[in-house]
C-alpha cells in the first residue's frame, strides 16, 4: 500500500467508527491475560518453558468453539489464524482443549464430542514460514485470505508464535555478511518490518463503506510468543515465568 492509495480513501463517518470502536471484547479463557479488545495487540514474553504457546491455544479455542453448546455459552464460532514461525505448535493439544470444554458444556465423554470437536478446528487456519523473508513475503499476501475468513464466518485473531523463532539464524547469516552488506537485516529490522506490514492490514480493513462489528473484528488481537518488547506497537505485555 503507498501514500496515494491511502490518500485516495474516504473518511469514516461517525457510525462506522463507533460500529468499529464498540465490537465485544474476546473472553481469553486464561484469567491473567484478560479480553482483548478490537486493536489490542498483546506480547507474551518468557523463558522456554513458561506456557507461552499454551496461552495460544487456549485463546484460540476460546474463539473457534461454538458459540452455545448443549445451551452453554461457549466459544466464538469465528476464525483464527496462526503463523506458526518455530513449526512447534501442538494441534492434537488444540484438539484435546476443545474436546474436554465440548465434553464438560454437553455433559458427554470426550469421544462423543470428538466431531463438533474437528468441526471447531475447521475455523483454525495454520500457516507456516521457514525463515524472517518468508514471514514478511507471508505478511505480505496474507490480505486475500483473511478477507476471505473475514466474509465468511468472520474472523477474531491472528496469533505469531514465536517472534524470535529466527533469531540465531538470521544473526548467523547476516553476521558473517555485515562487511559486505552494511543494511544487513537484524532483528530489530525484522520486528519493524513485521510490525509495518500488520499495520497495513489494519488499516486496509478501515474502508469507506464498512460499518457493523463483521467489519470491525478484523483489527488484530495479536499474540506474539517469546518475542522482544516491541514498544511502539504493543498495547500490553505479559511476563511468563517458567
Amino acid at each position: 500500500m503507498d501514500i496515494y492509495e491511502f490518500a485516495a480513501w474516504a473518511d469514516e463517518t461517525a457510525s462506522q467508527l463507533l460500529a468499529r470502536s464498540c465490537c465485544d471484547p474476546i473472553s481469553t479463557g486464561v484469567f491473567f491475560v484478560g479480553a482483548l479488545r478490537a486493536g489490542h495487540v498483546l506480547e507474551v514474553n518468557g523463558p522456554s518453558g513458561a506456557a507461552k504457546s499454551e496461552i495460544l491455544v487456549q485463546v484460540a479455542a476460546s474463539c473457534i468453539l461454538p458459540k452455545d453448546a448443549g445451551g452453554v455459552a461457549l466459544g466464538r464460532e469465528e476464525n483464527v489464524v496462526l503463523l506458526d514461525l518455530d513449526a512447534k505448535f501442538d494441534e492434537l493439544r488444540l484438539f484435546q482443549v476443545l474436546s474436554m470444554r465440548l465434553s464438560e458444556a454437553l455433559q458427554q465423554s470426550v469421544e462423543e464430542v470428538s466431531e463438533p470437536a474437528r468441526a471447531s478446528l475447521q475455523r483454525f487456519h495454520l500457516v507456516q514460514c521457514d525463515s524472517s523473508f518468508q514471514l514478511l513475503a507471508t505478511l505480505r499476501v496474507l490480505k486475500p485470505l483473511l478477507t476471505k475468513l473475514q466474509a465468511g464466518a468472520g474472523l477474531q485473531l491472528l496469533l505469531i508464535d514465536n517472534m524470535s523463532a529466527y533469531y540465531w539464524q538470521d544473526r548467523a547469516v547476516f553476521q558473517a555478511a555485515a562487511e559486505r552488506m552494511p543494511q544487513a537485516l537484524t532483528f530489530s529490522t525484522v520486528h519493524t518490518a513485521v510490525v509495518a506490514e500488520l499495520r497495513k492490514l489494519l488499516l486496509l480493513r478501515r474502508l469507506p463503506g464498512a460499518s457493523g462489528c463483521g467489519e470491525a473484528r478484523f483489527a488484530f488481537r495479536w499474540l506474539g510468543a517469546e518475542g522482544q518488547p516491541l514498544a511502539f506497537a504493543v498495547t500490553d505485555g505479559r511476563v511468563m515465568r517458567a
